[in-house]
């Protein structure tokens, strides 16, 4: 179970240890993670540097986790061994100390980890970085496709052209363009086909961005979409495009191709 838990779940796990700090488990893997995680600093501490930390790659969220530690002997102990763990970590390991990593990353001591991380994508391998892709967070998303155009995968960005995220939708159309495509085209052809994919909310937002006045016509008919949102951004990106929008009697927002 513990092998494709979220970071809420080794966040709380981590919180609900506290109170085993005297207790042990069956077994050396749960011995250690009680002593990892228990409100004794001391057991923290020789945690971190027990064998059981190199050896089996499910302690590496804890070892994340002990990296924003407000004990500096068990915090310094960690950041050492946080770049060695990650430079080693398998694509199962990776996006799960990935993962920890961003939730922690506000915390007051939570941005080694952080920064620690993103290094380590710029030289992962490839499965480890479309692994981060499909599962991470928005920032480690965009660091992992970041790095998967620099070792000439640029073609990978056009699956992530409708993500929710405005910046990764960003980094995806730059991936596009260093592929030689263009992400209007793309966002185009979706939204002209005759039953849009989903996430239509943002295909509007990526073609009011990379569109040209043109478009406009492509995006009127999203002033008449079912969901508000949807309206509200194509609202948005006709103007950005410099169309002109009118106040049709039903109250919806309609348009027509014109100066602003």
């Amino acid at each position: 179970m513990l092998a494709v838990a979220g970071a809420k779940t080794w966040v709380g796990l981590d919180q609900a240890l506290r109170l085993y700090a005297e207790q042990s488990l069956e077994g050396e893997w749960l011995s250690w993670l009680v002593a990892a995680c228990s409100g004794d600093g001391h057991r923290r501490e020789s945690a971190v540097v027990d064998p059981v930390m190199g050896a089996d790659e499910g302690s590496l969220p804890v070892l994340v986790l002990r990296t924003a530690e407000w004990v500096p002997q068990v915090r310094d102990r960690a950041r050492r061994s946080l770049a060695d763990a990650l430079r080693m970590a398998s694509p199962v390991a990776l996006p799960a100390a990935a993962s920890v990593a961003v939730a922690i990353g506000s915390w007051a001591r939570g941005g080694h980890a952080l920064n620690a991380v993103t290094e380590a994508l710029a030289t992962a391998p490839d499965d480890v970085l479309e692994r981060l892709l499909r599962r991470g967070d928005a920032k480690i998303r965009i660091e992992a496709l970041t790095a998967l155009v620099d070792l000439g995968r640029p073609e990978a960005g056009a699956a992530h052209l409708a993500e929710r995220s405005a910046m990764m939708r960003a980094t995806a159309q730059w991936a596009v363009r260093r592929a030689g495509r263009a992400p209007a085209a793309i966002y185009r052809d979706a939204l002209t086909s005759e039953r849009p994919p989903s996430r239509v909310r943002a295909l509007v937002a990526g073609l009011g961005v990379c569109g040209t006045r043109q478009d406009v016509d492509v995006l009127l008919p999203f002033l008449e979409h079912s969901r508000p949102r949807v309206r509200a951004e194509a609202v948005r990106a006709v103007r950005r495009l410099g169309g002109s929008i009118t106040l049709p009697a039903s109250g919806r927002p309609g348009g027509r191709p014109g100066a602003s």
